[in-house]
C-alpha cells in the first residue's frame, strides 16, 4: 500500500487553515472550541485592514490642500477640487477621491487619521511587518506577531484571530496560537461548515472509495480505514503527517458542531450587498467575512489583507478604481457594524465595541514616474475608527515635499530621531487602548496619546 507523504496528507486549496488547526491542537490541546466562549465575557474587538503594496495617501487621508497646492512636488491632478472631500460634520477630516464612497461611513463612526508616519524602510515585507507589529526586524525574522495575534494569544480559545485574504503576517506563523486562515467569505464559510473541505482533497487512485462525487474526503470513512492497521505501515514522517490530519479532523468537527457557518447565512447575498460578487474583483468578500466573523462570535480579532496597490504603471487608472472599490466595501462594513448587536455585550452594537485600523506599508510618491505610475515613498498613514477613537482627529503631518514631518506636543515640527512619528507609536497606542501589556514592550513615548479617548 502506498504511503502518504506530508504533502499529500495536508494537500488542498485551504490546507493552510487545516495546518494551523492542527498546530493549535498540538500546542494548545486544552483550548477546546466549546470552551472558547463559555464565560461570555465581553471582549473589545479589532479589525485590521491592510492594503498591500502601498496605498496612495493623497487619494485617502492626506489630500493636497493649503500650501501644498502651490508645491511642485505634487501632480496637478491631485490639486483638482474633485480630488478632495470634507467628511460631513467633521471639519478636520478631509479625504481624497479614493475614499469618497466611504464618506458617509466616516461621518457615522468616530474616525481619526494619522499621517506622516516616517517609513525609512520601503521594502514591502519588512515595511508591512513594521506596520503590523510596531517592531522592526532587519533580519525579516518571524518573531514579531501582528497586533491581532498579540491580542488573540491572550485568550484561551481558538481561533485566537482570523486572517482573511493573503498569507498571515510574518510573525503570526511563529506563534503557538496560530490564526484560522481563508482567502474570502466563501472559503471561510465552507471551512466552518465541516471538515470535509479543509482536509485531504486528493488520494491515490487505489483509495478513491474514500472520496465523494466532488472529490472530497469522507473523513469518517477514512478515519475508520486508518484504524485498520494502515498507520502501522507508515514511516516516521508519514506518521507525523497523519497526526496532523487527525488533529485537523477533530478540530474541524468541533468548530462545525459549534454552528458558526449557520450564523453566516447566505454568503452569496452578502457578496452582492458588499458589491463584491465578482471573483475577479479586488476583493472576494473579505470585508463581508470580517463582519460575519465578529457577528457570529467566531473570534474578536480579524486581519483582512488586500493586494494590488503597488501601482508602478498607469497609477490613476488602476489605483484609484481599486481604492474606490475597497471604499465601497468599507462603507457597507461600517453600516453593518452600526446595526449589528455585539454577541458578547448586551445593548451594544459592534460599531461601539470594535476598533478598525486601515493602513498600508507605505504610501505612493506624489509625482509620476516615466510610466505614469507611482513609486514607494518614505511615509505611511492610517485610519482609526470605532471603539475608543477620538473623533474628528488628525495627527501627524507631511510637508511641502510630501514626506513625513516630526510630531511633538500635538503639532508638526521638523523631523528628527526624537520627533519622528513611527509605526512603533501607532501600534503601541492601539495596544494601550486595548489594555494589552504588550504595549509596554514597544517604544510608546506618548506621541499618539491623543488618538484615543482618555
Amino acid at each position: 500500500m502506498k504511503k502518504f507523504s506530508r504533502r499529500a496528507m495536508i494537500a488542498g486549496g485551504t490546507s493552510l487553515g487545516a495546518f494551523f488547526l492542527s498546530r493549535h491542537f498540538q500546542t494548545q490541546p486544552h483550548a477546546l472550541f466549546s470552551q472558547a466562549r463559555a464565560d461570555n465575557v465581553a471582549v473589545p474587538k479589532l479589525i485590521v485592514i491592510f492594503l498591500n503594496g502601498g496605498w496612495d495617501s493623497l487619494l485617502a487621508t492626506d489630500p493636497v490642500i493649503g500650501e501644498k497646492e502651490n508645491s511642485s512636488s505634487f501632480e496637478d491632478e491631485y490639486k483638482a477640487d474633485n480630488f478632495k472631500f470634507t467628511v460631513p460634520g467633521k471639519n478636520n477630516l478631509i479625504i481624497g477621491k479614493g475614499l469618497e464612497p466611504a464618506l458617509n461611513g466616516f461621518a457615522n463612526i468616530p474616525t481619526a487619521f494619522v499621517n506622516g508616519i516616517f517609513m525609512e524602510i520601503t521594502g514591502h515585507e519588512l515595511a508591512a511587518q513594521y506596520l503590523y507589529s510596531g517592531k522592526e526586524s532587519l533580519s525579516l525574522s518571524r518573531d514579531y506577531p501582528s497586533i491581532a495575534s498579540v491580542l488573540g494569544r491572550q485568550r484561551n480559545g481558538f481561533p485566537p484571530h482570523v486572517v482573511i485574504g493573503y498569507e498571515p503576517p510574518l510573525g503570526d506563523t511563529a506563534q503557538t496560537h496560530p490564526p484560522l486562515v481563508a482567502p474570502g467569505i466563501k472559503q471561510l464559510s465552507t471551512m466552518l461548515a465541516g471538515p470535509k473541505d479543509i482536509l485531504l482533497t486528493k488520494l491515490t487512485d487505489k483509495n478513491k472509495k474514500f472520496l465523494n462525487p466532488e472529490g472530497i474526503v469522507l473523513s469518517d470513512e477514512f478515519s475508520q480505514f486508518l484504524n485498520t492497521g494502515f498507520e502501522n505501515s507508515l514511516g516516521e514522517q508519514e506518521r507525523k503527517s497523519l497526526e496532523l490530519w487527525n488533529a485537523s479532523n477533530k478540530a474541524a468537527k468541533n468548530i462545525a458542531e459549534s454552528g458558526y457557518a449557520a450564523r453566516f447565512g447566505d454568503v452569496d447575498a452578502e457578496l452582492l450587498r458588499y458589491d463584491l460578487e465578482k471573483e475577479e474583483s479586488s476583493s472576494t468578500g473579505r470585508l463581508a467575512a470580517a463582519w460575519l466573523v465578529l457577528k457570529s462570535g467566531l473570534s474578536p480579532y480579524v486581519t483582512v489583507n488586500f493586494g494590488g496597490f503597488d501601482t508602478h504603471d498607469d497609477h490613476l487608472s488602476t489605483h484609484l478604481p481599486r481604492m474606490q472599490d475597497f471604499a465601497k466595501g468599507l462603507e457597507t462594513l461600517i453600516q453593518d457594524l452600526r446595526i449589528t448587536p455585539d454577541p458578547d455585550t448586551s445593548g451594544k452594537t459592534l460599531a461601539e465595541t470594535t476598533t478598525i485600523l486601515v493602513t498600508s506599508e507605505f504610501v505612493r510618491s506624489p509625482t509620476f514616474n516615466g510610466r505614469q505610475g507611482t513609486d514607494h515613498w518614505p511615509s505611511a498613514s492610517a485610519i482609526l475608527m470605532g471603539r475608543g477613537v477620538k473623533d474628528n482627529t488628525v495627527l501627524g503631518r507631511t510637508g511641502l515635499d510630501g514626506k513625513a514631518l516630526g510630531f511633538q506636543s500635538g503639532g508638526p515640527v521638523p523631523r528628527t530621531s526624537q520627533t519622528a512619528l513611527l509605526p512603533d507609536h501607532l501600534i503601541a497606542a492601539i495596544l494601550k487602548n486595548f489594555g494589552s501589556p504588550y504595549a509596554s514592550e514597544i517604544n510608546q513615548e506618548g506621541r499618539l496619546d491623543g488618538l484615543f479617548q482618555a
